[in-house]
């Protein structure tokens, strides 16, 4: 039993330093100007989206990226399918020049939209959008996120392409 447990802790170690190991940022950007993200996911609601990276920014010396992003969604509580654009602002906590040690903190990113809605079916489609969420990065190309946004809130898979 005693093998066992060290073996599977051993495993357990490797996985983790080889996951949370090293930070995929770029002079301390996750989303960089000309990329293009998709994603998908399900909470409360089945959601997906595009995005692309415009511009990086600089704001009291820690840089963002700005770009436009297109959501859908659709809830599983109500069957009116909702579409948004936005204009978004990611901040990756990698410009916060942290210790070796931490990291693999630098992978997560974090963003805000605001922008537009249209709501299929409903009474009063048209309104104002919102988003907010965080991503975590594996490898330059593939991250898990949560999201909240007013065409549905969950939590999936985001691809750069």
């Amino acid at each position: 039993m005693k093998i066992k447990s060290t073996f599977f802790l051993v495993i357990l170690i490797l996985i983790s330093s080889t996951v949370f190991g090293e930070s995929f940022s770029q002079e301390g950007i996750l989303v960089a100007p000309g990329s293009i993200n998709a994603n998908v996911g399900a909470g409360g609601a089945l959601i997906g989206g595009f995005e692309y990276s415009i511009l990086s920014v600089e704001i009291a010396e820690l840089p963002f990226t700005i770009g436009a992003a297109a959501r859908a969604g659709v809830g599983w509580s109500f069957n009116y399918p909702t579409v948004g654009a936005y204009a978004t602002a990611h901040f990756a906590l990698a410009a916060l020049d942290l210790p070796e040690e931490l990291e693999w903190i630098g992978n997560f990113d974090f963003y805000e939209g605001l922008g537009l809605n249209f709501t299929i079916g409903s009474a009063s489609p048209f309104g104002f959008g919102w988003l907010s969420g965080v991503s975590y990065y594996f490898s330059e190309n593939l991250a898990v996120f949560a999201e909240g946004c007013s065409s549905g809130s969950g939590a999936g898979i985001l691809f750069k392409l």
